[in-house]
């Protein structure tokens, strides 16, 4: 007796058994992973099959058997291949026994003759093993075809591309001084503005005021833990309706799929989702369910993982860098669309600035200093950049910690080098819209600022004050007059604007098409969970919203402030000037009543959009 006939009885059956486990998986548990779930079910249930293969050799020769048991043998290979898949319930084990035993009783006539020759010659023919060696070096999973679009509409409509960089202060980038050459080379064909007002200063809410025109108290979405109401009309929707090809490649879990943000988006790209994302959502599910899990091999080296993944690995490895990714599927996308005739609308999301901030190599070290952090504002031994030493800097700089308030302003320049890797990022996109020459609007925008000590205060999704709410703002494209805006245009005009562009009407949003240039400042209503303002010219006043005992909604003011001359925020003017309060807070009770419908924005109970919220720093927030 020898060893191969066993061995490669058990890998013939082993294979197509593991094969048709991972189409399993890839129909039922996680879609879109076919390479990837077929190299780690296919290459983990093989290695398993050559081990016990050899260890069942050693236990025959001991015995002293000179035929190796062929129907025994398939159906042991039928159930190494298949059970994966039986590990997720009961009824998938009893499918699984049933098959492998029916299968053992089928083959079994023919393998009890099996011989070296007629072993290697079944496992060659076994599909698996070829189906794997091409898997290998096939592209990774993820990449998304768009669909054919026919030809162009009349109109001559331009194409459009909304770029919005999550957690991106104005000031960031409003100094043409700044070392990103990208933005300044958009900014001098753009209409611009030193700041817009964004609707919240969280990204679910803003990013829903973005890509509907609805402002904050219309969409009803106060903060991450809701997802968005089916009657609010998407700009995708309406782009699409038109006759345009929409695709959208996101990369922050709140704005994942089920959320509303797909809506009116042939194509929806989230596979650059920071944590929580659908390559971790790979590892979780798929890779835990694998025989390289229970081989203690479930936690791949960094290089396997780039192979699975291509560049989208560093969305398991670390957010460093991640607007690599999130770039390459953009251009992918981009190059397609641009290869139709119809004129597409293209969103593209960028996550890198949000903490915890971790520049990639290629910016790492250009502003940030690398100082010595003291290790008590760094519990458990964390990472400069990470959530939970901002939190620690920013409550010590709040009680009055002059080294925890510095460490902040270099917490700034470390967040700074994100900025300046979005902007080479930004560049790649840009020249790659220019390069057909086709005609295309593009935006350039942010949902909301971050908070580096300012009012005793870090991170986000916690205030509505200015550095939260001024976010960056670059319109460029035909019919755009590039030039400074005279006033803050608002989160709310973006739709409109795209709108007008692509000639179509939007009489029913708020906001307003920013390339008539002359126009003049509005009120305007911020809002984030019971947080609420009101800015009407110089004057912002801000409020708490609670429930009257009628069920409606009620505002009670809290600070006034005087912007043109106090633009922190620092000096409250409520009881100084009560004449200006009382004016702003009856516009704002005004505005409430009339957006307070009842209709209520559905609350998230996905326990994986939780997890995200809390692994995002929104931890609390669901409650």
């Amino acid at each position: 007796m020898h060893p191969f006939p066993i061995v490669l009885t058990l890998a013939a059956s082993t294979g197509p058994a593991a094969l048709l486990g991972a189409l399993f998986f890839d129909r039922f548990v996680l879609p879109g992973f076919l390479r990837e779930t077929v190299l780690v079910q296919v290459s983990g249930a093989l290695l398993v099959a050559v081990a016990l293969g050899l260890l069942v050799f050693a236990v025959l020769r001991a015995a002293r058997v000179s035929r190796p048991p062929g129907g025994i043998l398939l159906g042991l290979g039928v159930a190494l291949g298949l059970l994966p898949v039986a590990m997720l319930g009961l009824a998938h084990a009893a499918a699984v026994a049933a098959l492998a035993a029916l299968a053992a009783l089928w083959l079994l006539p023919p393998l009890r003759r099996a011989t070296p020759a007629r072993a290697a010659l079944a496992a060659l023919a076994a599909p698996a093993p070829l189906l794997l060696a091409w898997m290998a070096f096939a592209p990774p999973s993820g990449a998304v075809d768009l669909p054919d679009a026919g030809a162009a509409p009349a109109g001559g409509r331009p194409d459009i591309v909304l770029i919005s960089v999550d957690t991106l202060r104005a000031d960031a980038v409003a100094d043409p001084a700044a070392p990103l050459p990208a933005l300044a080379r958009l900014r001098d064909r753009s209409l611009w503005a030193e700041y817009a007002l964004s609707s919240s200063s969280s990204t679910r809410p803003a990013h829903f005021t973005l890509l509907s025109g609805w402002s904050a108290l219309m969409h009803g979405v106060a903060g991450n833990e809701y997802g968005l109401r089916a009657d609010v009309p998407m700009l995708a929707e309406r782009l699409r309706e038109a006759g345009y090809t929409t695709a959208g490649v996101v990369s922050n879990a709140m704005l994942r799929r089920g959320s509303g943000f797909e809506r009116g988006f042939e194509v929806y790209d989230e596979s650059p989702i920071v944590r929580r994302g659908p390559r971790e959502d790979f590892e979780e599910q798929v890779v835990r369910r694998s025989w390289w899990r229970w081989l203690g091999l479930g936690e791949f080296p960094a290089a396997v993982r780039a192979w699975l993944h291509g560049s989208g690995w560093s969305v398991i490895h670390g957010d460093s860098g991640n607007g690599r990714h999130t770039t390459d599927s953009a251009l992918r996308l981009l190059r397609a669309l641009q290869a139709q005739a119809a004129p597409y609308f293209l969103f593209v999301h960028y996550m890198d600035p949000h903490a915890p901030y971790w520049p990639p190599e290629a910016t790492a070290g250009r502003l940030y200093g690398s100082p010595e952090i003291p290790q008590r504002y760094r519990p458990g031994g964390i990472l400069p950049g990470e959530h939970r030493m901002l939190v620690q800097l920013g409550e010590a700089a709040a009680a009055g910690d002059a080294q925890a308030a510095g460490l902040l302003r270099q917490m700034h320049d470390l967040y700074g080098e994100e900025v300046l890797f979005v902007d080479a990022m930004l560049g790649e996109l840009l020249a790659q819209v220019e390069a057909t020459g086709r005609p295309t609007v593009l935006v350039f925008t942010s949902d909301h600022g971050e908070q580096f000590g300012e009012h005793g205060l870090v991170l986000h999704s916690n205030s509505i004050y200015e550095s939260l709410v001024r976010v960056p703002f670059l319109l460029s494209g035909p019919g755009v007059s590039p030039g400074r805006l005279p006033a803050p245009p608002q989160l709310e005009d973006v739709a409109p604007t795209l709108l007008a562009c692509a000639g179509l009407g939007h009489d029913d949003l708020p906001g307003r098409d920013l390339r008539a240039q002359q126009l003049a400042e509005t009120g305007h209503v911020e809002r984030y969970s019971q947080w609420i303002a009101v800015r009407d010219g110089r004057w912002k006043l801000h409020g708490l919203l609670d429930r009257g005992p009628d069920g409606r909604l009620r505002v009670q003011a809290t600070a006034l402030f005087d912007l043109a001359a106090d633009a922190e925020e620092s000096t409250d003017l409520l009881s100084g000037e009560p004449e200006v309060a009382a004016r702003l807070l009856a516009r704002l009770q005004e505005a409430v009543a009339r957006a307070d419908t009842g209709a209520e924005a559905r609350l998230e109970t996905d326990p994986r959009h939780l997890q995200a919220m809390h692994e995002l720093g929104y931890a609390g927030e669901e409650q």
